[in-house]
């Protein structure tokens, strides 16, 4: 029968795993994939906020009432990365419901939703 792993040999091969040199080894190797990655990620994002001012523009919004709805929109940004259809629609009721106890307005965030994300309420 095999001999069990401790929590001491646990320990040891995690502290090997994760020397100093080995980790900055790994992310040296990585970085140019990962840059990469961030730079479409965040040129993504910046089209959705980019959308987003343009809907708000469209609409009767107080120059500082502009910031909370781009927040929101950030969420279902990242929430569009983890879930899609009708989850992702579920995630953002959550949401418009949070930013709406917050005082934004839910129509206008709905409207981001549809206009930026082609996403719209559940019947």
């Amino acid at each position: 029968m095999p001999r069990r792993k401790t929590a001491d040999d646990r320990l040891w091969k995690w502290d090997v795993k994760f020397t100093s040199e080995h980790v900055g080894r790994l992310i040296d190797e990585t970085k140019p994939v990962m840059k990469q990655h961030a730079r479409e990620m965040y040129g993504q994002l910046c089209r959705y906020e980019i959308a987003t001012k343009v809907v708000l523009n469209t609409m009767p919004i107080a120059v500082n009432d502009i910031p909370p709805y781009l927040c929101f929109s950030r969420e279902v940004w990242k929430a569009s990365q983890k879930h899609s259809g009708l989850l992702l629609r579920r995630e953002v009721g959550v949401l418009v419901g949070k930013w709406v106890a917050r005082n934004l307005d839910a129509a206008v965030l709905w409207q981001i939703a549809y206009e930026v994300y082609t996403l719209s309420p559940l019947p």
